[in-house]
């Protein structure tokens, strides 16, 4: 995602709100990306960032050709940090390290910005750590907190911060993209993508063969079950004639229509 023009096609309540901060200089010292998809809220808030840190803005999106843009591409800025979990969770030697590097002077400017993905993953004390950063955050500093479950987070951060909610992001899209990481076919990976709610969850169980199996077995019971409706229709019409096997041809209609929707569901 390289503008606010391609953020708009699927975050257009987000887009704007960004944009009208960065048209009227009123930027908030944090806030907090939510939504089920955290690779869409990296790239929104690399994007916002970037557009923090140009030189040469157009209106208010990036020009890529400034000397920060091309740093920012290259992940060499400076003045932007990311912090993601070290393991399971974010510590509290990482919040204060990164308090550290935030109470020097911004060595290319008046700007420092930081993202925090998966902020919910913080300990309990480095939440409290942040939080002290919070209530006195200096001139210039911006936090960027990422996550998919932000009432994990302490209600005392999601206070000081702007809750920025994204739109769901689109399964298909999902799933093409865990088709790739995984390997996977894309029948498999699009039902994962709507099964499960988190990205990270459906990526972990396409890596287990209980997954695909259970996906196979599924089908061939419906088959199954399929065919025995279809005998007992048969076997009823032979016997008593079509009267009275009504309810055994709706019951195999049912079933049909069930068999054509689960295949449908794990296509």
């Amino acid at each position: 995602m390289q503008t606010f023009h391609e953020l708009e096609q699927t975050q257009s309540v987000i887009s704007t709100i960004l944009q009208n901060s960065l048209r009227n200089d009123r930027i908030n010292h944090a806030y907090i990306f939510t939504g089920d998809y955290e690779p869409l809220l990296l790239e929104a808030a690399h994007l916002f960032a970037k557009s923090l840190f140009c030189e040469t803005p157009v209106d208010v999106e990036p020009c890529g050709v400034c000397r920060s843009c091309r740093r920012m591409e290259s992940g060499n800025l400076v003045d932007y940090y990311e912090i993601e979990p070290d393991g399971a969770t974010i510590k509290k030697e990482q919040i204060q390290q990164l308090m550290h590097d935030l109470s020097l002077r911004g060595l290319e400017g008046d700007r420092q910005i930081y993202v925090i993905t998966q902020s919910h993953k913080m300990t309990p004390q480095a939440a409290n750590s942040l939080l002290k950063f919070f209530e006195e955050p200096g001139e210039g500093k911006v936090a960027l907190l990422l996550t998919n479950q932000p009432q994990l987070l302490l209600p005392t951060i999601r206070s000081r911060g702007q809750l920025l909610s994204f739109r769901p992001a689109d399964r298909q899209m999902i799933g093409e993209v865990l088709s790739e990481k995984t390997g996977r076919d894309h029948e498999l990976t699009q039902l994962a993508a709507r099964v499960y709610p988190k990205v990270e969850d459906a990526e972990e169980a396409l890596l287990e063969d209980w997954f695909v199996n259970a996906r196979a077995s599924v089908l061939q019971l419906m088959e199954e079950l399929a065919n025995l409706v279809r005998l007992i229709y048969h076997c009823s019409y032979k016997r008593n004639g079509w009267d009275n096997s009504r309810t055994v041809r709706m019951s195999e209609l049912v079933l049909n229509s069930s068999l054509v929707s689960s295949r449908m569901s794990y296509a």
